[in-house]
């Protein structure tokens, strides 16, 4: 079997293979996908959060301890993870100061937060020990960050990407 060089077919690789070497495009739109999923993540209170304990919520009606100086930007006393509101933006607002989402090379892509509080409720430890809320469920973001590049390639075959 031949192909003719000049077929639709071999300039189709040929892009492919030049899109290949710089995946930024495919990244950026990974990010975007990310942080509606986040968004909707913690709107959602998370995937098997657990629930806030009463001292906590008595704390943040009562206004004592680290809620003494802090009013919820979100609303009612029992919602997880929402007191300041900080921790969502850093995942969820393009530009926050706690906001991460780069390429660091053609090939590699940062997503996350640079929070202090975000490891403590990710992994669940700290200066007291918090319950473990995975505020970047991994296993999710992986899947859709490799759905997006994905999808990037699929728009290259179909010429759906300038």
């Amino acid at each position: 079997m031949t192909l003719d060089p000049n077929s639709q077919a071999i300039a189709k690789l040929i892009e492919l293979r030049k899109r290949a070497k710089d995946l930024r495009p495919a990244f950026q739109s990974a990010a975007d996908v990310g942080r509606s999923m986040l968004k909707k993540h913690f709107d959602a209170e998370g995937y098997g959060w657990a629930v806030l304990a009463t001292s906590t919520i008595q704390m943040r009606g009562n206004r004592k301890g680290y809620y003494k100086k802090r009013a919820s930007s979100e609303g009612p006393a029992h919602r997880i993870l929402h007191w300041s509101g900080r921790l969502k933006k850093s995942l969820t607002v393009k530009g926050h100061r706690f906001h991460i989402s780069r390429s660091l090379t053609h090939k590699s892509f940062e997503f996350g937060t640079r929070d202090p509080k975000a490891r403590g409720h990710q992994f669940g430890r700290g200066r007291r020990p918090l319950p473990k809320r995975e505020v970047l469920p991994k296993g999710k973001m992986i899947l859709l960050f490799h759905r997006e590049v994905k999808h990037y390639f699929e728009d290259v075959i179909k010429g759906r990407v300038a």
